[in-house]
């Protein structure tokens, strides 16, 4: 869905949401760093959750078999009620590389089908910077990946042709597109999508297997060289985010985080590939992540000008363009 204001829900009763104070916008504005090593790392500060989904893969009614892509490898459900439930996750903040506990927010959904947010004990909503579903599918589809969140509509897999993308993409919400990385001075930057490349940007990375698969591996290099160093992971923060989440149990996301896995702009957790990755013959697993901007309030949120939410979401931009979530 991209960078957004988030949703309201009728039941709450404040949502007084205010104004940042200038003394804080400034000192927010002005910190973001392009950061690339634990000496230097972005200021940013965010929200995040993960919420694992539990899906019917049943055939839908008049169609034969599950929804596969073109080569029959199993795929997450098309349709928005094959989503029949999700593991609500805890809410964590983001500080300067530092992952903890937010108690004083949550998520909340007032049904499947109707969209989410994180919101604190007033029942105020913390903003959305963005949220994506991610799937790990099989071996031979390891991850595909949602701009939204998948489970409020109909969606397709892209074909790779243009007739099908016309057809499939009539009256669709969502598109499921391969993981593909963005290269930044030897840092791999995670997206979607067919406009990336299909393998990191260096070598040697210390969270490969254990972040991203080892399908991904950089064997560019011509005769007699080899690719430079990698110096790190970043990119679109539900991604990354969702990739650590698969080392957890199902239904146990949240402990990866607890467990202060992810610290210091540095991975602490197993160095072997998750377990939590589905085999061919297995269902695919995927999870909803939430990511939403943590302000300070004095002004009611519709007289919050567009350029000063733009002040909080710059150096959650710089962090996932510029800067690093997981070194080596």
């Amino acid at each position: 869905m991209g960078s957004g204001h988030g949703h309201s829900h009728g039941h709450n009763k404040n949502h007084g949401t205010k104004k940042p104070s200038s003394s804080s916008s400034s000192k927010d504005s002005n910190s973001a760093k392009s950061g690339s090593n634990s000496d230097d790392l972005p200021s940013a500060t965010f929200l995040f959750v993960v919420n694992e989904f539990q899906v019917n893969l049943e055939p839908p009614a008049g169609e034969a078999r599950c929804l596969t892509d073109q080569w029959g490898n199993f795929m997450p459900p098309a349709r928005a009620e094959a989503y029949q439930s999700e593991t609500r996750g805890t809410v964590f903040r983001y500080k300067r590389g530092n992952v903890t506990p937010a108690p004083e927010f949550q998520w909340y959904r007032p049904a499947m089908g109707k969209a989410g947010s994180i919101i604190d004990g007033h029942g105020n909503l913390a903003w959305m910077h963005k949220q994506q579903t991610v799937f790990a599918c099989s071996a031979l589809l390891p991850i595909v990946v949602a701009d939204c969140d998948a489970s409020l509509g109909y969606s397709w897999m892209r074909r790779g042709c243009r007739h099908c993308d016309g057809f499939y993409d009539f009256g669709c919400y969502s598109r499921w597109d391969l993981l593909h990385f963005d290269h930044y001075n030897g840092i791999t930057q995670a997206t979607k999508g067919s406009i990336g490349s299909p393998y990191i940007a260096g070598s040697n990375a210390s969270w490969m297997p254990a972040l991203v698969p080892k399908v991904f591996k950089n064997n560019q290099a011509g005769p007699g060289a080899a690719p430079p160093r990698s110096r790190g992971l970043s990119g679109e923060l539900p991604i990354v985010i969702a990739l650590m989440a698969f080392h957890s149990s199902r239904g146990h996301a949240s402990e990866v985080f607890r467990s202060q896995w992810w610290q210091g702009n540095r991975w602490h957790g197993p160095s072997k590939a998750p377990q939590g990755y589905p085999g061919v013959e297995c269902s695919p697993r995927g999870f909803l992540v939430h990511i939403a901007v943590e302000m300070n309030y004095d002004l009611a949120l519709p007289d919050l000008p567009e350029e000063d939410f733009a002040r909080f979401i710059l150096p959650i931009n710089t962090l996932e363009k510029r800067g690093v979530l997981v070194e080596g």
